[in-house]
């Protein structure tokens, strides 16, 4: 039987209105051994890292000197990103406005709506926390932003080493200049990797960001003309394959080898997904003009493989397996007959000056 339902997302707004209250927390002999107040540092500091940024930004940091203090720290920082479960940045190319978060928490799917205007730019990829966006209309003048604070910056058309902080051209001599195409496409960023890949691609190039180096790695024999999905889960690259119209099969690569391995596939025929999903897709609403030729495909797995998200194209339909319950989900986009972006990203509290 389907678990799945139409889930109606409660949108929340970002933006920070409450001055900062300098208000003592009281400790001491007056303290309740039931106040948080009371609590070690240590234990504060585990508490807070379960906060999301909006909350964090929003009310958390407004509650006291010690709260603020603990949360200021860059320590606290890169801890809370290294917590933040991955999610799916989601902007419509043609009203890009129009940018949403979607991630996971206790079991349930989280929708929220970015409240600036600031995401007028295309989303290029997400790498630590922060967003790259690549404005076409403007020379393709890339920025990094911070969707929690709503902050951005200019980026210069290199490529930045963390080896000695300082922008550079990476060495891509040893590539062919067909290789060297795919640089053109959307990148996928996981843990210390950048990876480029088209659908029909024989080969990835899988940049590490420490040695610099670039390198091309072959998908597994008798994939190379297969049309696959390229996905990053955050930490690992992935790609799936159609076995059939609802059910593919899934490769995991491995950043230290370079091998793929293969994981379970994933097949939605057995949840009765079909009958739901043409309950749907028969809706009015989701119906393209030219009849039932939609195309269901992944787009993005939410909190390192938890959970796949899929796209039935090009209506406003989306589909949200739980890999580990095997329940299913559904969710809307704004707008049907549009285009999508769907970028992997950890919510966070990182500024782009500290980087």
């Amino acid at each position: 039987m389907i678990r799945g339902r139409k889930l109606k997302c409660r949108y929340t707004n970002h933006g920070r209105s409450r001055p900062y209250n300098h208000r003592i927390c009281k400790g001491g002999k007056k303290s309740s051994s039931m106040n948080i107040e009371s609590l070690p540092d240590e234990l504060l500091f585990d508490i807070l890292l379960h906060l999301p940024p909006r909350d964090i930004y929003d009310s958390a940091v407004f509650v006291c000197k010690k709260w603020r203090s603990v949360i200021r720290t860059r320590k606290f920082t890169c801890e809370h990103l290294r917590h933040s479960p991955p999610g799916l940045v989601i902007q419509s190319v043609n009203k890009r406005e129009q940018t949403s978060f979607l991630t996971t928490r206790r079991g349930r799917i989280e929708i929220t709506k970015f409240a600036h205007n600031d995401y007028k730019c295309l989303l290029w990829t997400s790498c630590n926390g922060l967003l790259l966006e690549c404005d076409k209309e403007n020379d393709y003048a890339s920025y990094i932003a911070n969707p929690s604070t709503s902050q951005r910056s200019p980026l210069p058309p290199k490529y930045y080493s963390g080896v000695d902080k300082s922008w550079r051209l990476l060495h891509t001599q040893h590539l062919s200049l067909a290789t060297r195409i795919i640089f053109n496409i959307r990148p996928l960023t996981t843990e210390g990797f950048v990876h480029w890949a088209t659908t029909k691609s024989a080969h990835v190039l899988s940049l590490n960001v420490e040695t610099e180096v670039i390198k091309e790695i072959l998908v597994p024999k008798g994939y190379g003309e297969k049309l696959k999905y390229f996905l990053s889960t955050g930490t690992s690259l992935t790609f799936l394959t159609n076995i059939k119209e609802f059910s593919w099969e899934v490769w995991e690569l491995s950043q230290e080898t370079g091998k793929w391995t293969k994981m379970p596939s994933i097949d939605l025929e057995p949840q009765n997904f079909r009958s739901e999903y043409s309950k749907l897709i028969r809706n009015r609403s989701l119906m393209p003009p030219w009849g039932s030729n939609v195309t269901v495909k992944p787009v993005g797995w939410l909190s390192c493989r938890e959970a796949l998200v899929l796209h039935a194209f090009p209506t406003r339909l989306c589909i949200v397996y739980n890999v580990r319950t095997r329940g299913i989900d559904f969710f809307e986009l704004n707008h049907d007959f549009d285009l999508y972006a769907f970028v992997v990203h950890r919510d966070s509290l990182v500024d782009f000056r500290e980087c």
